[in-house]
């Protein structure tokens, strides 16, 4: 498969990033204020028993599906010319994925009472977890769908699928929480919001006339590609409980609290972070990875896009540390900025070294096993260096671990890109001027207040223009934004844009 032309690939990452974007954010809005809503209504004590009860469905999800949501928006973008096969693939990873979610549901429902009585000690909460496990259902039961309009690139409809959850979740949430059902009525809205999800995109599949029978040798396509993703996600699960219980032990009541606050800061981050991680799926599974020329140009156009996008986010976040978390929990949290700035760090490397591009071109070129054995290496480190560390430096030891946990990984992953794409070289030059950049035009944010805060929405605007005026971002890019702005439904905002890019 010939790759195609670069305007035409940035096109459609930037259209699929704004669309996805906007749904992220949209949703998270909606979500905020359920979530708020939701706490005050039903006060610590029965919000802590509707915590513990979703706790097990969460971390039985949290074991992934066999890959097959990562497998189903690989294979549908590569056969997206083949209809035929595109039904198939996107009907048999449905079909597994109501099947694997049943099974988590009665696997939960069983598991309930043991857990929650000998490890949780928590027996009076066992009827609420055991009519949580239903929700594994519905939650499995959208992925396939998904991940199928992810990689047919509707992502218009993804964007769109967040904001139907999410309103759902926070309209039920709230008005069953008010009613007699209390706990069981959260629950119930939590798993409609996934309903919603599985409604609109059965609509949307149906209308495209792509739903058909599953098949066996679909199936098997999906996990043969899937299965040897799951390793890591098992063992993520094993090293978050160890984690967890190291954290709970070592650190004192005091500093949990303000890491938990520290944290406060993860949707903001994930609004930013994450719709560009989808963004880039359906481009990095079409790709013909033989063209080692084009590979390297979308390698590097990519690492570009992820730094001018993230650098920004992270910095603000190092920068102003003291009056977000002040904003956001309250100035009796004295210790969560310095946790959010040394949790800030971890992110400023991996986005500074492009760890997260290599790992995606890495795993939508099909070395899953390799993608694998990284993630796993990388999670085997850093439960090794918390046992050392945290013992011995509290939450000092924890965050110097994240520090350095990755590095032989990413030593790894470069080595494996050069077999790939034999002569690519880190862009240094680029790295050190986008950084230099961006440190420059936010260096105000290096004197924090609320009123410095309140100035960094102008200052994320100059830096734009600055992009331009250094060269950072061409032309040719430019055009190429302008076009996908233009062609989706921030067309109102265009003519803004258009002049801080001028």
């Amino acid at each position: 498969m010939k790759n195609e032309d670069p305007s035409k690939v940035g096109k459609r990452i930037a259209s699929n990033y704004i669309n996805l974007f906007k749904g992220r954010f949209l949703s998270h809005v909606i979500g905020f204020i359920g979530s708020i809503m939701v706490i005050r209504i039903l006060l610590p004590q029965d919000y802590g028993i509707l915590s513990l009860a979703m706790s097990l469905p969460y971390l039985l999800g949290s074991l992934g599906n066999g890959g097959v949501n990562v497998a189903v928006t690989r294979m549908v973008a590569m056969y997206r010319d083949d209809e035929d096969k595109v039904k198939q693939l996107i009907s048999s990873g449905i079909f597994f994925d109501f099947m694997f979610g049943t099974l988590l549901a009665i696997l939960g429902y069983f598991l309930t009472p043991y857990i929650f009585t000998y490890i949780y000690d928590k027996p009076s909460v066992i009827p609420y977890a055991q009519f949580a496990s239903l929700f594994s259902i519905p939650y499995w039961g959208s992925s396939s769908i998904f991940q199928g309009i992810l990689g047919l690139e509707y992502t218009n409809h993804n964007g769109n699928m967040w904001i139907v959850h999410y309103s759902i979740q926070t309209v039920l949430g709230i008005g069953l929480a008010l009613s007699p059902l209390r706990i069981y009525g959260v629950v119930i809205a939590y798993m409609i919001a996934y309903i919603g999800i599985i409604v609109y995109g059965i609509v949307v599949l149906t209308k495209k006339s792509l739903l058909f029978k599953p098949t066996m040798s679909g199936l098997k396509e999906l996990l043969n590609f899937g299965l040897p993703l799951t390793l890591p996600s098992i063992s993520s699960v094993i090293g978050g409980v160890y984690s967890v219980s190291l954290v709970n032990r070592f650190f004192s009541i005091f500093e949990i609290s303000n890491f938990t606050a520290s944290n406060k800061t993860g949707v903001l981050i994930d609004t930013v972070f994450n719709p560009l991680g989808y963004s880039v799926q359906p481009t990095l599974s079409r790709m013909d990875y033989n063209d080692k020329e084009s590979v390297s140009m979308v390698l590097s156009k990519l690492y570009k896009l992820d730094l001018i996008v993230n650098l920004p986010v992270l910095l603000t976040l190092e920068f102003m540390s003291y009056p977000i978390i002040f904003l956001l929990a309250g100035q009796s949290y004295t210790l969560a900025p310095l946790m959010l700035r040394l949790s800030v760090i971890r992110m400023l490397e991996t986005t500074l070294s492009g760890y997260p591009i290599l790992n995606a071109i890495l795993l939508y070129s099909g070395k899953t096993r390799t993608v694998s054995k990284i993630n796993t290496l990388t999670q085997i480190i850093f439960a090794g260096l918390i046992t050392i560390l945290v013992p011995v430096y509290s939450f000092w030891g924890y965050f110097l671990a994240s520090w350095v946990d990755f590095l032989p990984s990413l030593i790894i992953s470069f080595i494996s890109l050069r077999e790939m794409v034999p002569g690519y070289m880190f862009p240094y030059k680029d790295t050190l001027k986008i950084a230099l950049v961006t440190l420059t035009v936010l260096s105000p944010l290096l004197y924090p207040s609320v009123i410095t805060l309140i100035f960094s929405v102008p200052l994320i605007f100059l830096l734009l223009k600055t992009y331009v005026i250094t060269k950072v971002v061409s032309k040719e890019e430019i055009n190429v934004i302008m076009s996908a702005i233009d062609s989706s439904s921030l067309k109102v905002i265009s003519p803004i844009i258009r002049k801080v890019l001028a």
